[in-house]
């Protein structure tokens, strides 16, 4: 994400405000996102361990296209 980041601000004009803005805003999407997952894994561990073990593995792809689509959505605002 970080690299999509840094894409971002290379390609499109921004201020020096933004160019600082991004990759933190950034960082923060992704933690924030990761923390959701983390809460619903905790929830579903003691009740249902497929479950757990599904948002766990690899096919759980919805926790890394939210934090793109945000991330989508802000680049669209600041451009």
């Amino acid at each position: 994400m970080v690299q999509l980041a840094i894409l971002f601000l290379v390609i499109f004009p921004t201020t020096k405000i933004q160019k600082i803005l991004v990759p933190i805003t950034v960082v923060l999407i992704v933690l924030l996102v990761n923390r959701i997952r983390t809460a619903i894994m905790a929830v579903l561990a003691p009740h249902n361990y497929q479950t757990f073990e599904y948002w766990h593995s690899d096919n759980a792809q919805i926790f890394s296209t939210i934090p793109l689509l945000i991330f989508g959505f802000l680049c669209r605002y600041l451009s």
